[in-house]
This record gives structure tokens, C-alpha cells and sequence, in this order.
């Protein structure tokens, strides 16, 4: 922060005060720049006033926090005080949402692996390096991480390029899933209904960076009950199984309303069992023992996360 701070000198206290905060944030958002990318492939545009309204209401919002504390045993006190900490608390959520709401708050579609991160960091040590300390030999680190970080981003390209697998996103208590060849994605038997839409939006959004809706695709085939992708067999179960599958498949996907009332899950061959969000855990717990003693890889993706079946 000091580096940043002494770069720009004035005489005027209040706007001193001012700078002394933009520079407080320039430093933390330079130094988190390449996780928030790399974890929510998005960069908040706005970060300064945003701030710069957080700072100062979150440090008083918090001082009045522990004096709540303090006055505890005063119920009168208490409550008043509480009550003025709750206004506090709203009138930030309603600027930095009216702050979110300006054209072009949020930069979307960033994706960084993990060895671009490093390389990002490295540049921006460089970086540094240069501007404030002036050591003109970390310009050949400078260039080197930005080499890196172009040719990881060349690669992934091509691995993408490349890229057929059948997803199933873990939306807490709903259900989706995609098709994903290349940089196209088809969404496939999909159910938010009652989901928040800026959640639905930021948890599917982040799950697509990089790909476009793909229009039609030959490559599969569904139906009520059952989805074909290329050679996988995948049968959708939205209702109780009473008797053992007589058939051999890739995937059961386990949807709301698929509960287990047979002793044994199938006669056949099955590679993965999937339950997706919207299967309540005390139905999902039975089809795991029985997965178990059947010896059938079970995946809930609440608890293990996104499911994903390569293709070819």
C-alpha cells in the first residue's frame, strides 16, 4: 500500500485521507486479482467506489457491533442500538447492489488455471518491481510470466477444442446438466424451477465460462426415461425402483422421486450411479449402501461435486 500511496502527493488532508483508502484497495484488489479470476472468473469493475463506501461503513458497523456487545445486559440500549446497526447494515447492501446494477460492473468469462495464477503473481511482483523500485531486471521475469500465461491459455484452447463430456452440476436441491463438445454447451433435462435467478445465473455461469449454447446436436438422443449421448447409455430415474434393472448402462442418473424399494439395483452391468441435487438425502442414503455392496461407483454431487462423463 505505502508504494502505492506515496505515488501520488497532496497538500489537502481530506483528499489525502481519500487517496490513503484508494490505495488501501488498489493493493488488496492487485494482490487478489488472479484468485478472484481464477475462482469466480470475474472481475468487479467498480471496485473503488465500492469500497471506498464499504471501508468506512463496515469500520463503524463493526465499532457499533462490539459496543451492542458491551450494552448486552441493557435490553433497552440493546435494542435500539441493534436496530441502528440494522439500517447500517442495509443501507451498504442497497449501495453496493445499486453499484452492481451500473453498466458494465461485472467483466465476465475469465478462466485461469492454475499454473497462469502463479505466472500471474510473478507478474505482478515484477511489475512492481519496476514501477516502484525501479529494478529493470525484473522486466525479463515480467515477460517470461506473460509468455507463460499466453501459451497455458493457447493450451487450454486446445484441450477445449477437444472436449466432449455429458456434466452433472451440483444446484444444491435442483437439477442440470450439459452436453459439452468444444466450446458448445446443450442443456439437458434441466429443473430450477424456485431458484433464485442471480444464483442460478452466477452458479451455471461460472460451470459455461468459455462456451456458447450449441443449437442442435446430433450426438444425442433423449427421451423421457432415457438419454443417449454417442455409445452411453444414460436412464434418468424419476420414480421408485421396485425390481432390479434388467439391462447393462453407463450412468442411472437418480433425479427427485427416485427411491430404492428393492433389495438389489440391478442383474446387469452399471458403471456409475449419479444422484443430483434434487434427490433428498434420506432417499440418496439407500441407493449408496446398495451401490456399495453391489460394488457400482456411486456419486452424489452434493457432497462430491459436479459429475462429468467423458465421451471420447
Amino acid at each position: 500500500m505505502q508504494p502505492i500511496y506515496r505515488s501520488i502527493y497532496t497538500p489537502f488532508k481530506w483528499l489525502d485521507s481519500i487517496w490513503q483508502m484508494c490505495a488501501v484497495t488498489l493493493a488488496a484488489q492487485v494482490l487478489t486479482i488472479p484468485v478472484c479470476l481464477y475462482h469466480f472468473h470475474q472481475f468487479p469493475t467498480y471496485f473503488l467506489p465500492a469500497n471506498l463506501v464499504c471501508v468506512p461503513l463496515s469500520s463503524v458497523l463493526l465499532i457499533g457491533a462490539i459496543i451492542l456487545m458491551a450494552v448486552s445486559p441493557f435490553p433497552l440500549l440493546g435494542k435500539w442500538l441493534g436496530w441502528l446497526l440494522e439500517q447500517g447494515i442495509q443501507l451498504m447492501n442497497f449501495l453496493v447492489e445499486g453499484i452492481l446494477k451500473l453498466p458494465g460492473s461485472t467483466l465476465r468469462g475469465f478462466s485461469l488455471h492454475e499454473i497462469q495464477v502463479v505466472a500471474a503473481y510473478l507478474l505482478l511482483c515484477c511489475l512492481m518491481s519496476v514501477l516502484f523500485w525501479k529494478y529493470k531486471p525484473a522486466l525479463k521475469g515480467f515477460l517470461v510470466s506473460v509468455m507463460i500465461i499466453v501459451l497455458v491459455s493457447y493450451w487450454q484452447r486446445q484441450q477445449q477444442n477437444q472436449l466432449a463430456e455429458w456434466r452433472v452440476y451440483n444446484l444444491g436441491n435442483y437439477s442440470s446438466s450439459d452436453l459439452i463438445i468444444g466450446n458448445r454447451y446443450k442443456t439437458i433435462a434441466e429443473d430450477s424451477t424456485g431458484m433464485d435467478a442471480g444464483s442460478y445465473r452466477f452458479q451455471l455461469s461460472n460451470a459455461r465460462v468459455g462456451l456458447k449454447p450449441l443449437a442442435d446436436s446430433s450426438m444425442f438422443h433423449f427421451s423421457p426415461y432415457t438419454l443417449q449421448i454417442a455409445n452411453k447409455r444414460i436412464i434418468l430415474l424419476t420414480r421408485p425402483l421396485r425390481r432390479p434393472l434388467q439391462m447393462e448402462v453407463d450412468v442411472i442418473w437418480l433425479r427427485k422421486g427416485a427411491r430404492l424399494l428393492s433389495k438389489q439395483i440391478t442383474n446387469g452391468r452399471i458403471r456409475y450411479i449419479v444422484a443430483d441435487g434434487s434427490l433428498p438425502a434420506w432417499h440418496t442414503t439407500p441407493w449408496k449402501t446398495a451401490a456399495a455392496s453391489e460394488n457400482i461407483p456411486f456419486h452424489d454431487v452434493k457432497t462430491d461435486g459436479f459429475f462429468a462423463l467423458r465421451l471420447r
